[in-house]
This record gives structure tokens, C-alpha cells and sequence, in this order.
């Protein structure tokens, strides 16, 4: 599957907060206030669909779209 849309680096501390996780320290030593942790927003635009069958990852006319 591809997705197609907009990414936006998001820089609101309450929700960086809300979705971060101790788990995260081992890529982020700082925590929560490291400048390397970011979270993103994804505003879906379209997809396109590629169905795998038996073992052939050839890519046939996309099923679907938004």
C-alpha cells in the first residue's frame, strides 16, 4: 500500500507529552525535551493498493483510492 498526503512536523509540547513513552528513552536520552524527539501529523490525500498473491510482488494496476 502507498499513502499520498500532507506530513507536518507538529511542536505542541502538551501532545508530545500526551504520546510519549519511557520505552522512548533508549532513542531519545534527553526524554521528552530531547530536540531530536518529534511527532508528526498525516492528512491523507489518496492511496493506492497493490495486492500480493502468491509470492509475486509485481506491481499491477493500483485497487482503490480516495
Amino acid at each position: 500500500m502507498i499513502l499520498f498526503g500532507d506530513l507536518e512536523l507538529v511542536n505542541d509540547k502538551s501532545l508530545k507529552n500526551k504520546l510519549w513513552r519511557e520505552e522512548f528513552l533508549q532513542y531519545y536520552k534527553n526524554g521528552k525535551d530531547d530536540e531530536r524527539y518529534g511527532v508528526f501529523k498525516f492528512a491523507p490525500a489518496g492511496y493506492e493498493y497493490y495486492p500480493y498473491e502468491d509470492g509475486d510482488f509485481s506491481c499491477p494496476p493500483p485497487i482503490g483510492s480516495m
